[in-house]
């Protein structure tokens, strides 16, 4: 479970540290850029983990699965990154981390999890289809094609269109 939670972690983290290190006119001038852009789907990734329409449990807001809202995926990259802030944490250092006073930035996703449903969970089908597209955008060369130039099996199962996907239905009750 905390070699899940790290990989989104390390994720986040990564996140902070482009944002960080990025020309701040470079990144203005691409905040309106489409999702076909880099900055677009990192942006809709976000955007899909932070929105309540996804996993609802029931038809008012009282419940939303492996929803982060931005500033806590702010805070899970925070705790991800090395002091000097200029790199991630090893796994070592994140689980001393993710199991001590923060926590608590874990929790509800970790409870998320342990409860089952990530196979089925509306809100990642549409984050795996934003990476899929994600890592297509970033490798123009296509190195992640195996031998017989096939995408990786969780890239085939993403839909190629994350709008594509059925939107959600209002849980009854």
């Amino acid at each position: 479970m905390l070699g899940t939670v790290y990989r989104l972690a390390r994720w986040l983290g990564t996140l902070e540290l482009l944002y960080d290190r990025a020309e701040y006119s470079v990144l203005e001038r691409q905040r309106n850029a489409g999702p076909e852009s880099v900055l677009g789907i990192l942006r809709e990734i976000g955007k899909t983990f932070a929105t309540d329409r996804y996993d609802r449990a029931t038809s008012h807001f009282a419940s939303s699965k492996f929803m982060i809202w931005r500033e806590e995926q702010r805070a899970m990259g925070e705790i991800a990154r090395a002091a000097d802030r200029q790199a991630v944490v090893g796994f070592a250092t994140f689980a001393a981390r993710a199991t001590g006073a923060d926590a608590r930035w874990f929790a509800t996703f970790i409870a998320d999890l342990e409860s089952g449903g990530a196979d089925t969970s509306q809100r990642l089908k549409v984050v795996q289809s934003w990476l899929a597209r994600l890592v297509r955008e970033l490798d123009a060369n296509k190195s992640y094609l195996d031998a017989k130039g096939r995408e990786p099996e969780w890239m085939q199962k993403a839909a190629p269109d994350p709008a594509a996907i059925e939107e959600p239905r209002e849980p009854a009750g």
